[in-house]
């Protein structure tokens, strides 16, 4: 109880956005036994986590619940971490893992709809949903380094998961220019993969 209770202050909910974060140094501390240590890796990965969850799940609130579960079982489990892949990766798998055995229990309990009815048939699997977020996430990085009206396209769609139409009007242009953002936010991208520079030239 006192391990739940000190997880639901770490992972209050104002806490957003990912936080520039010395992993290994943290890890180290919290196993040192600072607990409050803790704090900036839920600050930084609460979004890619819960959007890994409600992916697979389809129901915010139960995502909320799932994230949380997985965010104290990464604490507790924190020796455990072998530090081969990134944190990032270990933690949502630990949720995929979380919201699959979620579904599991729904379809078993008496009386329950079939779940898989409420999915559609081209839902991504869970594998899927892990390595499009670990993807993003890695990216985030470049990310900040494109033109405003870009990096803010960018987070709109992918993290925020608007769609076209709201980021349309939540930006007061058109469909049309939504699209065209991505698709050179997209190319830019790329660009600094492969070391270019890209064309920042706005629409």
């Amino acid at each position: 109880m006192q391990g739940f209770l000190l997880f639901r202050r770490l992972t209050d909910r104002g806490a957003k956005g990912a936080v520039a974060i010395e992993e290994q140094k943290i890890i180290d501390q919290v196993l040192a036994g600072d607990t409050q240590a803790f704090r900036p890796l839920v600050e930084s990965y609460n979004r890619l986590v819960y959007t890994a969850v409600v992916n697979i799940l389809r129901d915010p609130i139960a995502a909320e619940d799932i994230a949380q579960e997985a965010f104290l079982q990464a604490f507790l489990s924190l020796d455990k971490f072998c530090r081969q892949s990134s944190f990032s990766t270990w933690l949502v798998r630990i949720a995929v893992n979380k919201a699959l055995d979620h579904l599991r229990r729904e379809r078993a309990r008496p009386g329950a709809a079939d779940l898989t009815d409420a999915i559609p048939s081209n839902a991504p699997t869970p594998e899927k949903v892990l390595l499009q977020e670990e993807t993003l996430w890695q990216l985030r990085e470049e990310v900040l380094k494109l033109p405003p009206i870009y990096r803010k396209v960018i987070y709109d769609f992918y993290f925020h998961k608007l769609s076209h139409k709201e980021i349309a009007a939540k930006e007061g242009v058109s469909e049309k220019t939504v699209e065209s953002r991505l698709y050179r936010a997209r190319g830019m991208l790329r660009q600094m993969k492969t070391g270019g520079e890209g064309d920042v030239s706005a629409p």
